[in-house]
């Protein structure tokens, strides 16, 4: 007969909205008997010996739907993780007195049934508490997200939100090690670091008599407790800079003060405020990995991110990530950080707090702030409280043959002979035909201008036509230049942020066009002068120039040749020009999709996004896609062979209409619109599914954009949001060519455009973009020469 002995357990006393409470959990003292059941297969019984409160524990005592842990079960012990001691087992991997570490109950003894995720320890010259934290689910995380997911460089600006917690703190020192400049976040500053170790120690004087053991003046305790600190970052774990939050009434200034050339990666444990004031601030090609977002864990309805478009502009990846997904590098990890540990290369702080009886307060503590770090329990004591995660010559030889030959005049007067000629030769050269040329004739150059930028959505009063002279021949003084003369001309979405006054951190990603000055755009034109040894007079050629009949292209490096002219002209707008190789890149290269997953399109009748759906149905995929009017629905359909699209103006519940055309869920979502079907798409985002933001058309002509709530999202799914640019793929454009030309000939691609004619119904051209007005690409022909 087994002994059966007493077992205290915290269970969630029922389902949890706003933020939580003591009195939503309760103790409940039961027995157990310290032997598995007969028949038992695959099992351990252990006794708990320390217990770790993580604030992701907030939400899985709500009632959720599609997390990738189910909820607590009211009435049930809660779980987390923890270190235990193995009592008995029938599983071949585990003996009893084996210490381990993994998901626990919240109980004095558990039965696991299932051993998948839990780790021996076999270091036990480190505190056990340290397993649930810097050498357990925290420390692996800060591991597998920082050098994983934010791919560091020594010199990286780093950010780190919660810093102090149990995975910032140790980001922060992984940082520092690699060489990078780190700055963290936190909720309070005690006034000294020694102010604060004799409070702490004098707090656990009176916790040691309250419990009448025995302590003296010396003694040192491996734990801490009191708020969170600024003071510690910089003087315990070495940061470069904090910053308290509570006391910034502005985080983008507060962030631009310590990151005054910005930041490469942020570490992200808070979202809200501090993630949109983040946004405004990454650099260009920064990572953001998503661990978590306390301070949204409490709330009803999350707090709405605004500043996602920069995500775009500045090709920001996005990512959220679970440690689940990096148990396999563990034994990598410890091979790192257990040196580094005895060394004093890396310290860790976490709170005790003793006895199961004070777990409940323990974790109401962590979303209060009471808490500092990692929290477990004294060695003397059965259970504790919590883990608080952080790129001419030669007529001129035939002339001096000749003088040499019959005039028989000396070398050296032949020399200074055929010097002067040759100079002459020049001289005429350049006067009578390269000056002739030069004195060419000017002629009338039509242009559309922006008269004041645009708030709100633009219309055709912002912009004006200018007529204007041009001489068809470049200055004598040119160097490397192009004159053009523009064929076709390219509407796109993104334009109308130019047309804006731009601030904050949009300022670095788009130049703003200039008023009284020709708009500019992506079009296709043909080379009428030029002085750049690349391209010659009568070539073909796309890429960025004027809104006007005819152009100056001062840098044309980036312009492109057509070499192909068996389709037409105006393809290079669209399908051959700056949308095909963004929707073959943004798919191919972004979202990096395999055959039969499960794609959806939003703005999918547009320039990109009727190519994307194509390229996913070439890929084995299934395409959904979303349009404005039935009769771009009924074209994604029966044109472009999508398998399923609805018009989101009849849809009065994006979620809901997601979940019905995609009830599987959404591997890949090529976002062209933002806003509200963002948030929708994310909500039904499949496990490590990919997010490409191309565009957010829906946010272009407003002044705030929307807030974006589903956020959190991203780490329990580990979903890959990620902002992306045309010019980085230019590469790519030979190899695109081959894989787009031959299906355009075999008609497996087709692509429709909207031509308008003249430049003068450019502005109204533009405009109707925003409105929804056109069916396919929307191109302005100015001239059919």
């Amino acid at each position: 007969m087994a002994d059966e002995v007493s077992n205290k357990q915290v269970l969630l006393k029922h389902y949890v909205t706003g933020f939580p409470k003591e009195s939503d959990m309760e103790i409940r003292n039961t027995t157990i008997k310290l032997k598995l059941p007969e028949g038992s297969s695959g099992a351990i019984l252990v006794k708990n010996l320390y217990l770790s409160c993580d604030p992701y524990m907030r939400s899985r005592m709500g009632k959720t739907e599609g997390s990738y842990v189910g909820s607590f079960t009211p009435g049930s012990p809660m779980t987390g993780f923890g270190v235990a001691r193995v009592l008995d087992s029938t599983h071949p991997n585990f003996n009893k007195g084996d210490l381990l570490w993994g998901m626990i109950g919240w109980e004095e003894y558990s039965i696991i049934p299932a051993t998948q995720g839990l780790f021996k320890i076999q270091h036990t010259d480190v505190p056990l508490s340290y397993y649930t934290g810097i050498l357990g689910m925290p420390g692996i995380t800060a591991y597998g997200g920082f050098y994983e997911l934010c791919s560091p460089k020594k010199g990286d600006r780093v950010f780190i939100s919660a810093a102090s917690g149990a995975v910032g703190q140790l980001v922060g020192q992984f940082a520092k090690l690699l060489g990078c400049y780190v700055v963290g976040s936190a909720g309070s500053k005690e006034k000294s670091w020694d102010q604060f170790c004799t409070t702490v120690k004098h707090f656990i004087h009176v916790l040691y008599l309250h419990y009448l053991l025995p302590v003296n003046s010396s003694t040192e305790f491996p734990c801490l407790t009191g708020h969170l600190k600024v003071d510690l970052l910089k003087n315990k774990f070495g940061f470069d800079e904090a910053f308290n939050y509570k006391e910034e009434q502005d985080l983008d200034a507060a962030l631009k003060g310590c990151f005054p050339e910005g930041i490469d990666i942020y570490f992200e444990n808070v979202g809200g405020k501090m993630l949109d004031a983040v946004l405004m601030n990454m650099r260009l090609h920064g990572r953001i990995a998503v661990c978590g977002m306390i301070s949204q864990y409490n709330l009803e309805q999350t707090e709405g991110v605004h500043n996602l478009l920069c995500l775009i502009p500045k090709r920001i990846r996005m990512e959220g990530f679970l440690a689940f997904d990096f148990y396999h590098l563990y034994p990598k990890f410890l091979d790192m950080v257990l040196p580094q540990i005895k060394e004093a290369k890396v310290v860790y702080v976490e709170d005790i707090v003793e006895g199961l009886e004070n777990a409940p307060s323990a974790l109401i503590g962590l979303f209060s702030g009471l808490l500092f770090h990692n929290c477990s329990s004294l060695p003397r004591f059965p259970i504790a409280g919590m883990c608080f995660p952080w790129k001419s010559f030669v007529l001129t030889l035939i002339y001096a043959h000749f003088i040499e030959f019959h005039v028989k005049v000396k070398p050296t007067i032949l020399f200074s002979f055929l010097m002067v000629a040759l100079a002459f030769k020049i001289y005429v050269f350049r006067s009578v035909f390269l000056e002739g040329k030069r004195m060419a004739e000017e002629v009338r150059n039509r242009q559309v201008i922006l008269k004041n930028y645009v708030s709100g959505i633009p219309n055709e009063n912002a912009m004006d036509m200018k007529i204007g002279t041009i001489n068809l021949r470049l200055p004598n003084d040119s160097s490397g230049e192009l004159l053009v003369k523009n064929l076709y001309l390219s509407c796109d979405p993104y334009m109308v942020t130019r047309m804006r006054e731009l601030q904050g951190g949009l300022v670095e990603a788009f130049t703003q066009f200039t008023l009284g000055s020709p708009i500019v755009g992506f079009g296709v034109s043909r080379v009428e002068d030029s002085t750049h040894p690349n391209f010659n007079k009568g070539d073909l050629v796309w890429g960025m120039t004027g809104w006007e009949e005819y152009s100056i292209i001062s840098s044309p490096e980036t312009f492109l040749k057509i070499e192909h002219t068996d389709v037409p002209l105006s393809y290079y707008t669209g399908i051959l020009g700056m949308p095909g190789i963004t929707a073959y890149a943004g798919f191919h290269e972004v979202c990096l999709p395999k055959k039969g997953e499960r794609v959806f399109v939003s703005s999918a009748s547009g320039a990109v996004g009727q190519l994307v759906g194509q390229f996913a149905k070439l890929l084995g995929c299934k395409v959904v896609g979303s349009a404005g009017s039935k009769e771009k629905v009924d074209l994604l359909k029966n044109k472009f062979a999508f398998d399923e699209a609805f018009n989101y103006k009849e849809e009065e519940d994006f979620d809901a209409a997601l979940k019905r055309y995609c009830p599987e869920g959404i591997d890949i979502y090529f976002d062209n619109v933002g806003g509200k079907m963002l948030d929708a798409a994310i909500v039904n985002m499949r496990q490590h599914g990919r997010i490409a933001l191309c565009g957010m058309i829906s946010q272009y002509n407003l002044k705030k954009s929307e807030g974006v709530h589903n956020l959190l999202c991203l780490t329990t799914k580990r979903v890959r949001m990620e902002g992306f640019v045309v010019a980085d793929y230019y590469h790519l454009y030979p190899k695109f060519l081959e894989m787009v030309l031959p299906l355009i000939k075999q008609g497996r691609m087709v692509y429709v455009d909207d031509i308008i004619e003249g430049l003068e119904n450019a502005p109204s051209a533009l405009v109707g973009l925003y409105s929804g007005s056109n069916l396919g690409k929307p191109v302005v022909a100015v001239s059919h020469d």
